[in-house]
């Protein structure tokens, strides 16, 4: 069973970072790396406190908001009887999806599913691939999206069976745009609770510019449509004291 908290305080794995992978496949088109959890800091490094780091959800300075109709999705599809499947998770810029499939590699990894993050960035093998058993479960995000040339990440992803022989894969794909047909997809929009969201936030940036934590209030959020713009007025009003 996978309970609500898990998604806040599960790995912190990012489909998104090009760091803390091991090569898994790589060839002049693509990679394929495997991902581990690395630590999670509730505080930005000094350097670092700038508004673009703090906003950027690879940093997830602000704590996951949940998302439970996409989530019990994301969920469902893992445990689909299809050897290979492919979901697209569509939303506008600021609509939350890099959160949620970095959020859905950490409860995939809880469940046992090895995570993997294509890349549209080849380059040559360093060291022989790791051997997968038929057993494996295999949870592949791809990266950037949008670089990618449809014919490769279509090659990519027929290529996945060769890859991880005898293995279940599942890929991931986050997405501004629509998907072709056939292809099943979680759409994101608005937020759902823009004043929890805000309070949330603003205790996040207070903590992660070791300030002292005080109450801000509440603006008018009714023309913020997305998580990225709430965060936007949240970081607004801790800095402007």
């Amino acid at each position: 069973m996978i309970v609500g908290s898990t998604w806040v305080d599960g790995p912190n794995i990012q489909f998104g970072s090009r760091d803390g992978g091991d090569a898994v496949v790589a060839g002049p088109d693509y990679r394929l790396d495997r991902l581990t959890p690395r630590p999670r800091l509730a505080w930005a490094p000094k350097p670092c406190r700038t508004p673009e780091y703090l906003l950027d959800a690879r940093h997830e300075v602000v704590p996951y908001h949940h998302r439970p109709q996409a989530q019990d999705r994301l969920v469902s599809w893992l445990d689909e009887p299809d050897a290979l499947s492919a979901l697209v998770v569509r939303g506008g810029v600021g609509t939350g999806k890099t959160r949620l499939v970095n959020a859905f590699a950490g409860v995939a990894h809880l469940s046992g599913w090895t995570v993997v993050r294509a890349a549209c960035e080849g380059s040559p093998p360093a060291w022989p691939s790791p051997r997968f058993g038929s057993s494996e479960r295999v949870l592949v995000g791809v990266a950037q999206p949008e670089r990618w040339d449809r014919a490769t990440l279509y090659r990519m992803v027929s290529a996945l069976p060769a890859h991880f022989p005898g293995a279940t894969v599942r890929v991931l794909v986050p997405s501004r745009f629509g998907c072709d047909a056939g292809v099943a997809e979680v759409v994101l929009d608005g937020v759902v609770d823009r004043d929890r969201a805000f309070v949330e936030a603003v205790h996040a940036f207070q903590i992660a510019l070791e300030l002292v934590p005080r109450d801000v209030r509440v603006p008018d959020l009714s023309g913020c449509s997305t998580v990225l713009a709430v965060h936007v007025m949240a970081l607004a009003a801790v800095l402007g004291g």
